[in-house]
């Protein structure tokens, strides 16, 4: 119907924080101006990683995830040096916070939240067996297709027939290289013309936490098998991937080591080989940024959106570039 929704993680003092909520906005002119923020979770919890995902008749569904608590208890000083340095007693509140509220009432895991009305209302939350921050697909078939990371730390598919509502696991992906030791995160996934699924995965082969890679595997049966993972031999993660009305793949993701930005690369064979790196942003402060997510605007220019801090400040902002492919 016209509108450009955004979501995210927001009203954070840090990388990792006990404060998050997640937010919702809306553009009604084609990204040129914005609504909100609409809060839509705002637990005692650190509600993170928000992604969204319109399908048809006003449904929204959105996605998101909560920590266990030792994520940030085991973490103290790793997590707090990240932190403005006037509000780590904020932050270490926070936690001690956390800890008083009984086990039992702590929403640790993966969910998503149903909208049948543009956004304007939400469905309780409802569990689901993988995490990834732009979330799930509507498929041709009607089906929604979510690759993601499960509970073993492993990257497998799950699909929806009902719009959201219940979901089941179809198939748990090979480890990368034949190492389950090599750490995977943080997928996503893109149906072709021709039915075929290419999805993109956040893959950590290199010790340092900020230099990581991506490889591409394909289904071509819906869903329910995948091929061996294969790297891309493309530096940056995480993926998002969307279709151009001129028929390229683009390809959006994050440098977090000696070069911080956004970048993107297309593709004109579905996936298979992709061009030269395109630089959308070079200016990111430091390492905490990133997380893309692209759409394409009525003149055909593609509007993609991350979040980095601006020079001057220490909290994180969400941005945009708008681009052209030539």
């Amino acid at each position: 119907n016209g509108v450009i929704y955004a979501a995210c993680s927001g009203h954070r003092i840090g990388h990792i924080c006990p404060f998050g909520k997640d937010y919702l906005f809306k553009s009604y002119d084609d990204a040129k101006t914005w609504e909100g923020p609409i809060i839509i979770n705002d637990s005692p919890f650190d509600d993170r990683d928000a992604g969204i995902v319109p399908f048809g008749d006003n449904k929204l569904l959105l996605t998101y995830f909560v920590n266990d608590l030792k994520v940030y208890t085991d973490r103290y000083d790793r997590i707090t040096k990240y932190v403005p340095e006037d509000k780590v007693g904020l932050w270490i509140a926070g936690i001690e916070r956390w800890k008083k509220i009984p086990k039992e009432e702590r929403l640790y895991g993966s969910y998503v939240k149903l909208s049948d009305d543009g956004g304007k209302s939400w469905s309780d939350e409802i569990l689901v067996p993988v995490t990834s921050p732009h979330g799930p697909i509507m498929l041709k078939d009607g089906r929604l297709l979510y690759l993601g990371t499960d509970i073993n730390d492993r990257i497998a598919a799950c699909d929806s027939c009902d719009g959201g509502k219940t979901w089941n696991i179809l198939y748990t992906l090979d480890p990368i290289d034949n190492n389950p030791d090599i750490p995977t995160y943080e997928p996503y996934q893109i149906e072709l013309d021709d039915g075929t699924i290419l999805g993109i995965i956040r893959v950590h082969k290199d010790p340092d936490a900020h230099k990581f890679c991506m490889y591409k595997t394909f289904s071509y049966d819906g869903g329910k098998t995948w091929t061996t993972p294969e790297d891309m031999g493309i530096k940056g993660s995480p993926p998002h991937v969307m279709k151009h009305s001129s028929g390229a793949l683009v390809l959006t993701y994050t440098i977090r080591d000696e070069r911080y930005g956004q970048r993107a690369r297309l593709s004109y064979d579905g996936g298979k080989n992709w061009g030269d790196e395109i630089v959308l942003c070079e200016n990111a402060k430091n390492w905490d940024s990133g997380y893309c997510s692209s759409v394409e605007l009525n003149d055909g220019s593609i509007y993609t959106v991350y979040y980095q801090k601006y020079q001057d400040d220490n909290y994180c902002s969400l941005m945009y570039t708008k681009w052209n492919i030539k």
